[in-house]
């Protein structure tokens, strides 16, 4: 009796260059408009609708967060977020919004910060995914994955980063690479009633403010958001503290060369 064939982890099918070459092509089509996802792979991408490939297609651009999709089956849409619309238009910060999204895809990120943004050679990949990595990858599906993964660093430029990448300054540059989305003031909430100050922002906002004891954290949104919003307010805020737990980690490196010295 054959033994059951291991699964690998979901990842994308395309490097983030091709994503970014089918976002283009798509955005020519929808614009900013959500769109029928069979017209998109048939018109925008030229592939047979209902197509493996094609929903291999519309998987890729939604884990790198170039799009969004809503509602199912022939019903589906898919929208471009407002990372994958900057990126299309050359934003000045156009290079800080790939290096987020080439590690979105979970398996991305959980390499880069295994190996804290010094990604090491193939063959100690291929160990670290074929066992220590949960669930590990099927051996067949490795070499396919790391050449999407090389060509997504590279086009990023994290590949070219000397040190481990520790941009903590999304809060600026970042802020309006997410979509619109839906959030009550209840869903926020601080459990630590005594050390939050809620109150109304700019028109139309509501602000958060959270005292830590290096300072305030103060978050802003809008009052209403659709549900497509708060989904990527979510992901976003995700980023976020991925981010701020990196800086933890660099701060205590450099604690520990400190005590070296």
């Amino acid at each position: 009796m054959n033994a059951p064939r291991t699964r690998s982890p979901n990842y994308p099918a395309i490097d983030l260059g091709a994503a970014v070459d089918l976002a283009t092509k798509f955005e020519k089509l929808a614009k900013r408009h959500p769109y029928p996802v069979s017209a998109a792979v048939e018109k925008a991408w030229e592939m047979k609708p209902g197509s493996s490939r094609g929903l291999q297609m519309v998987a890729a651009l939604k884990q790198f967060g170039l799009i969004t999709d809503e509602g199912s089956g022939d019903a589906r849409k898919i929208k471009l977020t407002d990372s994958g619309a900057r990126i299309i238009a050359n934003v000045p910060n156009k290079s800080e919004i790939l290096k987020e999204l080439a590690l979105q895809p979970k398996v991305h990120f959980d390499i880069w910060e295994a190996n804290n943004g010094s990604i090491p050679p193939d063959e100690t990949l291929r160990h670290y995914l074929s066992f220590d990595y949960s669930p590990p990858f099927n051996s067949d599906s490795i070499d396919g994955f790391l050449k999407q993964f090389r060509g997504t660093l590279s086009f990023s430029g994290l590949d070219l980063i000397g040190e481990p990448y520790k941009n903590v300054s999304l809060g600026n540059e970042l802020h309006n690479t997410v979509n619109d989305k839906s959030l009550t003031s209840g869903q926020v909430d601080s459990p630590i009633e005594n050390n939050r100050s809620t109150k109304k922002g700019k028109p139309n906002m509501r602000q958060e403010i959270f005292t830590l004891d290096e300072g305030d954290a103060i978050f802003e949104w809008p009052e209403k958001l659709s549900q497509e919003s708060y989904d990527d307010l979510e992901s976003w805020l995700e980023i976020v503290l991925r981010k701020a737990k990196r800086a933890i980690e660099i701060k205590s490196n450099a604690s520990e060369i400190s005590d070296d010295e």
